[in-house]
């Protein structure tokens, strides 16, 4: 295996206009142009160091001080769970797991043990089991756009050997509960995942799951520092409800921006008439590729810009840092 690593460059670099490829996204008169970096290939990965930006604007001294609608936004979207892609700067992941988050629940026909050092929810009989989490209560009322339970199925877990249902149970601010189904007699093979809840003021939530079980297998759980035999099948290790939060990238002024970087000539000089102005933004990514890798579905790593062209007369942006190819020799 050889791995080059080399400075980004070239207009690779740079993110263009997805409407009319132009480098510039402030083209349009009004409105948002919104543009990504490209998807990357096999054995590809960019190490993100930062974003530079050149501008033409004729309100400078205006957009020092805090707009109504946001001038400029970066996304970085990352995968932040296995084949489901958000914006990491935007999501908040509230993760159940461990015997703590698993406890103080209600538990039918199913028991909690550690299987390879994982702290799974495991079925008892072949029977309907069901495990209905403690309340967890959220510090501000909260937007909740998506949840991801992670199954515990093996090589060991025969096809045919259960189905499932999973829940989620909330109370908004206003005290009203409202139950949501997220799958109802699902296979383990299905997607385990779901996304565009559009939950708003949530103030407390419960993760419920429903088996229906059919089959039972052998496996190995720790006791007492010993792997011992258990009879069960292994269903659940852990659930992650995805909190949809206010992005410290989202600027509504120039002054802003300066939490994450540098104008030149430094923006508290900004007069009257055109000036064109450089701003170096300060801003650490690791972007991969991956095996669900689908850039039509937007299922890819990348760097998003939300330009708005009211506020600039040009705007020219792209991507410092480096690249690492990695090959397999022949």
């Amino acid at each position: 295996m050889i791995t080059d690593t080399i400075d980004l460059s070239g207009l690779a670099t740079y993110f263009t206009d997805p409407s009319s490829g132009s480098l510039n996204l402030a083209s349009g008169a009004t409105g948002v142009t919104t543009a990504l970096s490209s998807p990357l290939k096999s054995g590809q990965q960019w190490e993100v160091s930062g974003l530079d930006f050149v501008f033409d604007t004729d309100q400078a001294a205006q957009l020092l001080k805090r707009q109504t609608d946001p001038i400029l936004e970066i996304g970085v979207i990352r995968e932040l769970l296995p084949g489901h892609y958000r914006d990491a700067y935007k999501t908040r992941v509230h993760a159940i797991s461990g015997q703590e988050d698993f406890s103080g629940g209600m538990l039918e026909n199913a028991f909690l043990s550690d299987v390879q050092g994982v702290l799974m929810l495991v079925a008892s009989d072949q029977d309907t089991c069901r495990w209905l989490s403690k309340s967890f209560d959220l510090v501000t009322p909260s937007d909740i756009d998506a949840v991801a339970w992670h199954m515990a199925v093996s090589k060991r877990t025969h096809d045919g050997a259960f189905t499932y249902t999973a829940r989620l149970h909330v109370v908004d601010e206003g005290g009203s509960a409202n139950i949501i189904d997220l799958v109802v007699n699902a296979d383990p093979a299905d997607k385990s995942f779901a996304d565009g809840l559009g939950l708003s003021g949530i103030v407390s939530f419960q993760f419920e799951f429903v088996a229906k079980v059919s089959a039972s297998t052998y496996f190995s759980e720790r006791r007492r520092g010993r792997l011992e035999d258990g009879v069960g099948l292994p269903l659940l290790h852990g659930v992650s409800v995805l909190e949809e939060i206010d992005s410290a990238l989202r600027f509504h002024s120039l002054s802003e921006m300066l939490n994450i970087g540098a104008f030149d000539p430094p923006v508290e000089l900004a007069a009257s008439g055109v000036q064109t102005m450089r701003f170096s933004a300060n801003l650490q990514a690791v972007l991969n590729t991956s095996k669900t890798l689908d850039a039509g579905a937007g299922h890819f790593e990348r760097i998003a810009l939300a330009v708005n062209a009211a506020a600039f007369t040009h705007f020219e942006a792209r991507i410092i840092g480096e690249e690492m190819i990695t090959r397999l020799q022949d």
